[in-house]
């Protein structure tokens, strides 16, 4: 590809500092590693006049217009087309995964592929399956058959349409095979092609036409069985992705037995069939308007397409701050050798001052790169060792919290049964020196009795709690106090309670009615 040079200028100081960067970048590339796309989120700012709006704008401009003849791939979205801030969002992620991105035909660089985003996308077209419009038809195990049969229809990816892109880039199968094998730049194709020429001059045409029409037939088959489902659905990586990730675990059925196994087909496809299920109903109440469930499919829609990012381009640095499994994050770190696992401790007001706490794992070379931007993030950085530290840290800190909230609620639920009163009973141990910080601060809650905006989700506690308990056993120890508050804020989720702050523990523990105390 023929060199260009940009010389435009945006007029902005800041813009010509990113593309002077991106130039010198571009410019070493056969020396450094590709780097990963520059996204930028512009949120409205309360400004009148749209300055900042427009200075935001222009310098995204800037990067695309400038970059475009050197053939890199990029897209930019100006916003959603929904009717409101969830359907804009979605749509907008959509539409990264779906359409085209800028120079995809043109770029050196391979085309990008979606399979995650791919898979939720399937899921949200069969979502109708177990809507609120069969609930008075369909029993829940019937409506998940319902749903099972939709996406295998869709061979659990989605339908484009007739007149959508998908639509038109679906060719029969055969086509694809026979594409696939005479493709010289392939693998395939080149094997393909060499042994039809060994075939032609030692044997002759009849045994080379033999030799090619067995070839065709036995890449034909496995190209079928490949797109095939159920039968191979749990070996593709977005489902295996989908099966694993936690994010989903406080939706599955059985949160604590998601597993997945290349060689226990029949497990990993019931996994994969409770979080379908799971995301199927929270795709349909999201669209009923229920914001608890519009946040979590937003954000598992940016996680599968971060994921598939990652996928596509091998960054320089990944920094994971989702708490998740530390094994997990050595997973998706791969083999990128500047990775950190940034478990942060804070809520929304630390996160917004700048005065989250941070424990960082990951090699000391990364740390130190990545030094000025977690001392902008948080007033406490502390670097504890390898890949995987900071999540332990994390969990370890969720695993007090949610031992000792939960033993504040059942204090609590113990005084008000014996006839103490229940706000004297907080104020005194908030006042007490057996209370922690958080005891001081949760008593709070409980002694207002309401759990709505929450600083800290009940199924967020009851999944930290899960993976730490997970941690014990593979340690090879026993913890009873964190199991058995694993066990009961798992139980208040099914009971509903999951959306609610965690010190809604305290409704679990009070006895059903029409039982003695």
């Amino acid at each position: 590809m023929g060199r260009r040079v940009w010389t435009g200028s945006a007029g902005v100081e800041a813009a010509d500092a990113v593309f002077a960067l991106m130039r010198r970048l571009i410019d070493g590339f056969r020396a450094n590693p590709p780097v990963t796309p520059l996204v930028v989120l512009q949120a409205t700012e309360e400004d009148e006049t749209g300055t900042l709006d427009r200075r935001v704008a222009q310098v995204v401009e800037f990067v695309r217009q400038s970059q475009q003849p050197r053939g890199l791939i990029a897209k930019r979205l100006d916003g959603g087309g929904g009717p409101d801030a969830y359907s804009s969002a979605v749509d907008m992620v959509r539409q990264l995964c779906e359409h085209s991105w800028d120079n995809a035909r043109q770029s050196q660089y391979k085309p990008f592929g979606f399979p995650r985003s791919r898979l939720l996308r399937a899921i949200e077209q069969a979502a109708p399956e177990v809507g609120a419009g069969v609930t008075t038809v369909w029993t829940a195990a019937e409506r998940r058959e319902r749903l099972m049969r939709r996406l295998a229809e869709l061979r659990w990816r989605p339908d484009g349409g007739s007149g959508g892109e998908e639509g038109r880039r679906r060719v029969p199968v055969l086509a694809q095979t026979v594409g696939a094998v005479v493709n010289p730049s392939g693998f395939a194709g080149a094997m393909f092609i060499a042994c039809l020429s060994v075939l032609l001059g030692e044997g002759g045409w009849r045994t080379a036409l033999w030799g090619g029409a067995l070839a065709l037939t036995v890449f034909g088959l496995v190209h079928v069985l490949a797109r095939s489902a159920p039968p191979l659905l749990w070996l593709r990586r977005a489902t295996r992705w989908f099966a694993t990730t936690t994010f989903l675990a406080p939706l599955s059925d059985r949160p604590a037995a998601a597993d997945w196994s290349r060689w226990r087909p029949a497990k990993s496809w019931e996994t994969i069939r409770g979080r379908a299920f799971a995301v199927a109903q929270q795709v349909v109440a999201a669209q009923a308007g229920d914001t608890t469930a519009q946040q979590l499919h937003l954000e598992l829609r940016v996680l599968a397409l971060l994921e598939d990012l990652r996928e596509n381009f091998r960054p320089r640095a990944l920094l994971c701050a989702s708490t998740v499994a530390p094994e997990e994050i050595v997973q998706i770190a791969g083999d990128l050798p500047a990775t950190l696992d940034v478990g942060m401790l804070g809520n929304r007001d630390h996160a917004r001052d700048g005065e989250l706490r941070l424990f960082v794992g990951g090699t000391q070379e990364a740390f130190a790169a990545a030094g000025p931007l977690l001392r902008a993030l948080g007033k406490d950085v502390v670097h504890l060792g390898a890949l995987g530290s900071g999540m332990r840290m994390k969990l370890l800190l969720n695993l007090l919290m949610g031992i000792e909230v939960q033993a504040l609620a059942e204090a609590t639920e113990l005084a008000e049964a014996c006839g103490l009163d229940r706000q004297l009973v907080l104020k005194t141990v908030a006042g007490s020196g057996f209370a922690s910080p958080v005891m001081a601060f949760k008593s709070r809650r409980l002694a207002a009795g309401r759990f709505d905006e929450p600083d800290f989700r009940l199924r967020l506690m009851a999944k930290d709690l899960m993976l730490a308990t997970k941690q014990a056993a593979a340690a090879g120890l026993s913890l009873p106090l964190a199991t058995a508050a694993a066990e009961t804020h798992v139980r208040a989720t099914e009971q509903g309670l999951g959306d609610q702050d965690c010190a809604a523990i305290t409704r679990a523990l009070r006895p059903k009615p029409g039982t003695d105390t």
